[in-house]
This record gives structure tokens, sequence and C-alpha cells, in this order.
């Protein structure tokens, strides 16, 4: 699994049969390269799957970019890839900028840190003032409002947490421009055999990945702060006799919408098992439940039309139902 390793250490291990086609090869070194994978049988009925992983670095941007393609063996012979594409900026930490733009943005990030400490300790002063005129928390936590205000600050404070690790681990990012992995690039043997860099190397894709994940969790949080921000929104805005006409009609409509919701969910429970047994053998959108339900959902809102799947079922009757 380390392509016999040299000289490796357990800081920077090789793991996971790496091959690494590097810019020193040329025409037929790389043709060498292929022909050992392919009549060294590097791919067989063991591989879990063949990871592709290009990065990049744009001077010119002031970006990497992540390539990264994944095929995977299916039952049938074949193989599933799925491929994503990520650019993240080199540097992010705007506190150490001299640009007026990322001044302006230090100072609204002071700003929300102030808005946002004010707002928890007004709450921790409800929840305390709550506990002393009845002598316990539970009327405030069992009031939906609070619930919803809490909620947001939680997401918010995940939201701080991976954004500060997300620039840490920007500005803590080293990268070589060549990575010398092989211990001969000329050897006729052992092709691959690898020294230390090639760990470096993949520590180097790890971290590239652990700033998509990052990215990635900060971009989830803030986008499930702006919905719960939404609904703060207006909670807050019930007392207005115009602003609050949303949340008087949904409490007004409430009871009415529970059981409507709780039939139209076992309806499509129903329909979603139906399309797994009828489409499920051959269509991605129905081989699972999940996926079935959401189908489902799709077809009601109309941008989903399941003709095709119908002319191949062989219960065409049934499926039309």
């Amino acid at each position: 699994y380390d392509q016999g390793c040299v000289d490796c250490t357990n800081r920077f291990p090789v793991y996971d049969y790496p091959i690494l086609f590097d810019v020193n090869f040329n025409v037929s070194r790389v043709s060498t390269y292929m022909t050992m994978l392919l009549d060294g049988n590097y791919i067989d009925d063991y591989t879990k799957e063949v990871k592709v992983v290009v990065p990049l670095l744009s001077f010119e941007l002031g970006r990497y970019i992540l390539i990264t393609a994944v095929y995977e063996p299916v039952a049938v012979g074949n193989w599933e890839m799925s491929y994503r594409i990520n650019v993240l900026p080199a540097v992010i930490n705007n506190w150490t900028s001299s640009d007026p733009l990322d001044g302006w943005q230090c100072f609204l990030e002071a700003c929300f840190l102030l808005s946002f400490f004010i707002l928890v300790t007004i709450e921790a002063k409800e929840v305390s003032n709550s506990i002393k005129h009845t002598s316990y928390p539970f009327k405030y936590f069992l009031d939906l409002g609070n619930c919803i205000d809490w909620l947001n600050y939680g997401i918010q404070m995940g939201a701080a947490m991976y954004w500060i690790s997300y620039v840490k681990a920007t500005d803590n990012l080293n990268l070589s421009l060549h990575y010398g992995v092989y211990n001969d690039y000329m050897a006729v043997g052992r092709l691959t055999q690898v020294t230390d860099q090639m760990g470096r190397y993949q520590f180097l894709i790890e971290a590239l990945e652990k700033l998509v994940y990052l990215r990635t969790m900060y971009s989830s949080c803030i986008c499930s702060s702006l919905i719960v921000t939404c609904l703060q929104t207006l909670k807050n805005l019930d007392f207005h006799p115009k602003m609050g006409i949303i949340t008087k009609t949904v409490t007004g409509a409430l009871s009415d919408l529970a059981f409507f919701l709780f039939l139209f969910s076992i309806v499509q429970i129903i329909y979603s098992f139906a399309g797994v047994m009828v489409f499920g053998q051959f269509s991605d959108e129905f081989n699972t439940f999940g996926a079935a339900f959401v189908s489902n959902l799709y077809m009601l809102l109309g941008t989903y039309e399941p003709q095709d799947d119908m002319e191949v079922s062989n219960q065409p009757q049934i499926a039309t139902m």
C-alpha cells in the first residue's frame, strides 16, 4: 500500500497504493506506466475505488483548484464515475490585508460579533428572569420562538468555528511546486518505489480536501442560519397587524395543516414504496426509497416526467396508476 517507500515516517506516511504521473515523464514513460497499470492487475476485483486527484494553482488569480474524479466498480461489471471541481482562494484572512474592501469586511465582522454577544446576553437574561419567576426553565424553553432563537445562535457559533478553522487551515497551507516522489525516475524493475515526498504530496491533497470540507460546512451553517433568521423575522413581526399576517395565518390554520401534512406523508410513503417495486430495478430515480420519495415530489411539481420509465416497465398498467 505504500509502494515500497524507502524513507517514510509516521508524520508523512504513504497509503492507498498511489501512482503519480509526474511532469518529468516523457511520452514513453507515461506509456510504460499505463502498460504497468493495465497488464499488472493494478486494478482488480479487490479494488474498492480509483480516485484521480488533480491539484492546480493559479498565481494570477490567487486560487487553488482541486479536481477529483472517483470511479467505483458496480456489480454488473461497469464503473460509476463522480467528479467534483472545487475552487479555493489562496488568501482569505482579511484582517491581515490593507485593502479598503477587506477593512470594510473586518468592520462588519466586528459589528456581527458585537450584536451576537448583545443578543445572547439578552436571551440569557430572559432565561434567568423566567427561572426566577417560575422556579424552573421549562416555561422559557417550551416556547417555540425561544427555541428558534437559540437554534440560530448555535448555528452561528458553529459557522464562526468553521470560519476560524478555515482561515487557519488556509494560512497554514504549505506547498511545493514539485514533489520528487519516486526513488528512481528511470527504474526498470520497481518503477513505483517512492520516497517520503509522496507522503508529503498526499498530505497536501488531504490539506486541500480539508479546506473544501471546512468551506462546505461553513457555507451550510450560513445557509441554515439564514433560513432560521427568516423564521425569526416572521416570529418577531407577529405583533404588527399587517406584517404579522403570515404567522397569524399559519397559527390559525395550524391544526388543519398538521392533519393535511400527516395524510400527505402517508400517501407519499405508499407511492414511494410502489415506485421502488415498479421502477426500482432499472431507474435511478426509484432505485431507493429516498430517491422515489423525492421523484414523487418532483412529479407533483411537474419537473419530472416518468414517461421513459413507464415505457421500459413490464407492468405498464400498474405504472400508469
